[in-house]
Parts: C-alpha cells; sequence; structure tokens
C-alpha cells in the first residue's frame, strides 16, 4: 500500500509506493482510502529568539530547527537559568541540568555571566553563583577549591544547596519603597519576615516511604496483663517490657518526695506565723488596755 511523506508548505503530498518510486498528486494513491493532506501552519516567528521565518524549516537567526519535536525538545531545556551571550541575547533561559550539561562542555566558566533562582534573578559571575561556582571547582563564597560531589565548602562551611526545580524562580518578596506609603509601612515592610511558600504535595515515592515508615498503633492491653507484665496465649501482642518499670516508680518517689517537702515547708511556716502571733499578743493587750484607760 502507498504511503505518504509529510506535506511541505504551501505544496502537496507525495506518494511512495513499496518499490520506492514516488508519486506526484494531491495525497489519493490509486487503490487506497488515504485521505487529503492536512495542511501545516506556518512558523513566520521563530519561538526561540523571535526572530522573521518566513515559514522556513530552520531559524537563520539561532539556527534552531522548527519542527513540532525540536520545538517540544527546547521546551524540556527551558527553565529559570540564563547566560548572558551578546552574540545571542534573545536565546531562552534554560533549566539547571542544562546549565550542568553546558559546563561538562566547557560553555560556561568562572568568568561567564549568570543569573538563576541562587541569584535572585540578578546578573553575577557563574564563581560567584551559589549551587554552580562549586560545578566549575571553586567555593563561591570564599573561592576556596570544592568539587561538584560536595554539598558545602570545606573552607568556610557555605552550602552548595540550591533549588533546582525548573519552576522555581527564587525572586525576593515585594517590598514598599520609599515613596510608595509612609516612613512606618516602609520600615514595617523592611522588617517583615519574609512569606513562606506553601509546602507542596509529596510525590507517590515519598508517601511510599512515608507510609512504610509509619508503624500500626500499639493493640490495647487489659489493666491485668500490664500488672502481671504477660499477654494472654490468644493475643497477638508482645510481652511487656519489664526495664520500664523500675523507672517509672522512680519517677513516682520523687514525686512525692517533692510534694512532702513542700508540706513541711508550709507547716513550718504556719507553725512560726502562730509563734509570732503569740509572742507579740500580751504586748497587744497591753496597749489595748492602756489606750481604753487614757479614753476614760
Amino acid at each position: 500500500m502507498p504511503t505518504e511523506s509529510p506535506t511541505q508548505p504551501g505544496g502537496v503530498g507525495t506518494v511512495t509506493d513499496h518499490a520506492g518510486s514516488p508519486h506526484r498528486g494531491t495525497g489519493h494513491a490509486s487503490g487506497s482510502s488515504v485521505g487529503p493532506p492536512v495542511p501545516q501552519p506556518r512558523i513566520a516567528i521563530c519561538p526561540y529568539c523571535g526572530e522573521e521565518v518566513g515559514g522556513a524549516a530552520q531559524c537563520a537567526e539561532c539556527k534552531g530547527m522548527l519542527d513540532p519535536l525540536s520545538r517540544q525538545a527546547s521546551q524540556n531545556a527551558m527553565g529559570p537559568w540564563s547566560l548572558r551571550d551578546a552574540s545571542c541575547p534573545f536565546r531562552p533561559a534554560f533549566s539547571f541540568e542544562t546549565l550542568r550539561v553546558m559546563i561538562a562542555r566547557g560553555r560556561v566558566n568562572t568568568t561567564s555571566i549568570l543569573r538563576g533562582p541562587s541569584t535572585r534573578q540578578f546578573w553575577l559571575r557563574a564563581g560567584q553563583v551559589p549551587g554552580v561556582a562549586n560545578l566549575l571547582g571553586v567555593c563561591h563564597v570564599c573561592q576556596a577549591s570544592a568539587t561538584p560531589s560536595e554539598t558545602a565548602c570545606a573552607s568556610c562551611g557555605a552550602t552548595f544547596e540550591i533549588e533546582t526545580d525548573r519552576q522555581f524562580l527564587g525572586l525576593s518578596p515585594t517590598r514598599l519603597l520609599p515613596g510608595h506609603a509612609t516612613p512606618e509601612q516602609v520600615a514595617a515592610s523592611s522588617l517583615a519576615a519574609p512569606k513562606t511558600e506553601a509546602p507542596r504535595p509529596p510525590t507517590p515515592t515519598v508517601l511510599s516511604t512515608v507510609h512504610a515508615r509509619i508503624s500500626p498503633p500499639p493493640p490495647f492491653v487489659p489493666a491485668t496483663t500490664v500488672a502481671l507484665g504477660t499477654v494472654p496465649a490468644n493475643s497477638s501482642t508482645q510481652t511487656l517490657n519489664p526495664a520500664t518499670t523500675p523507672a517509672r516508680s522512680n519517677q513516682v518517689s520523687r514525686a512525692w518526695k517533692r510534694a512532702a517537702v513542700a508540706l513541711t515547708l508550709l507547716c513550718i511556716s504556719l507553725i512560726g506565723t502562730l509563734v509570732v502571733a503569740i509572742v507579740m499578743l500580751p504586748g497587744v493587750l497591753k496597749a489595748v488596755r492602756a489606750v481604753i484607760n487614757t479614753n476614760e
């Protein structure tokens, strides 16, 4: 049965039989049920650099292929990282994994200018970018030697771990600026704690790990069983650990001792108050009699 090759823009399909002989036509081969070719939309603007392409299959400016698979491959490699390149200033941003590949190929060095989530989207030398400088062999803080496998600098302790999610831009929180509000509001906005990002839903792998670590609740054990330290023969529970009984007894004993000491101190205080009152009572009575005699 003849097969039809993709339709060229503005033309008709090419039908090829099993012998490999091409036939030009409208897409209908004799004896076949192949329908008419579906017109393909023309791409007037390069989706990578924005250059006019006029329906061509490849951009003359950035050399990017414009077929659907090439566009999807470029979309897969996109992310929040950018490399400053004056020869191709309109290239799309790329993911951290793509940046790793570029470093491995030697397209990025310590003097390259990058921006991404760990720079708050501000341009910075690659040798000073957190999470990237160690891939280039240096610490982004103290410039000491580092390796891509390290998670922190052995010299200054700076961490090399950063967010690698391709959807994460790493922008700073929005703050009020002078002239946009009162000085008090601007100061409060500057001192306010940054808003925490909403937690992301756990992946199925994380959920399975968490479920595996969660043990079922301990079964109910009757009070008589606890007192005896054994479990009935028809029960599936394990024997209680008697090592915990002395510890609990010691805790109860210390609590009773503290209560006894507190009660003793209270009694001593009451007795002392009563003794003082008894000692002072004759003097108080004598003073009362003197006041009564004076009034008479």
